[in-house]
C-alpha cells in the first residue's frame, strides 16, 4: 500500500473520529486449532475502517454487499465471495446492504486481546466504525 492510499484512510478516520454515532458492530469469535475466526455482523450504512493486518487472512463475505476501497482503488464486493486479505493492506468500507464479513486468522493466540494484538498493527475496528 502506498503512503499516498495509507494517508487517505487515516483521514478518512480522523474525520469520522469527529462524527457522532460510533459502535461496535456484534462480532462472534472462533478459536480452535491454531486457527482464530472473526465473523462480524455491520448494518447496511455502516462505515467501517479496518486494521492493518500483521499476517494475511482469508476473508469470506457471506452476506450482503460492500464497497471497499485501500485508499488508491474501490471494489464493490457481493456475497458470496472469498478472497485471501494481504498483510499491511488497510481498507475502508461503506456496507450497502447489511454485511457478514468473516476472517480467519492462523495464530496460536487463545484470547481475542491476544490474536488483535498478534495480527493487527493498531487498535482493531471497534473505534473506526460509524453507522449513518
Amino acid at each position: 500500500m502506498s503512503s499516498l492510499a495509507k494517508q487517505e484512510i487515516s483521514n478518512l478516520c480522523k474525520q469520522l473520529q469527529q462524527m457522532d454515532g460510533q459502535y461496535e458492530p456484534p462480532t462472534k469469535h472462533y478459536f480452535i486449532d491454531g486457527m482464530y475466526c472473526r465473523e462480524m455482523f455491520v448494518l447496511a450504512g455502516t462505515i467501517i475502517v479496518g486494521a492493518t493486518h500483521k499476517k494475511p487472512c482469508i476473508n469470506l463475505l457471506t452476506e450482503g454487499e460492500i464497497v471497499i476501497s485501500n485508499g488508491e482503488k474501490e471494489v464493490i464486493l457481493k456475497a458470496p465471495q472469498t478472497f485471501i486479505g494481504d498483510k499491511g493492506i488497510q481498507k475502508a468500507g461503506l456496507a450497502k446492504t447489511d454485511v457478514v464479513w468473516v476472517n480467519v486468522f492462523r495464530t496460536d493466540a487463545t484470547t481475542v486481546e491476544e490474536a488483535e494484538q498478534e495480527l493487527f498493527e493498531e487498535e482493531i475496528y471497534k473505534e473506526n466504525v460509524w453507522q449513518e
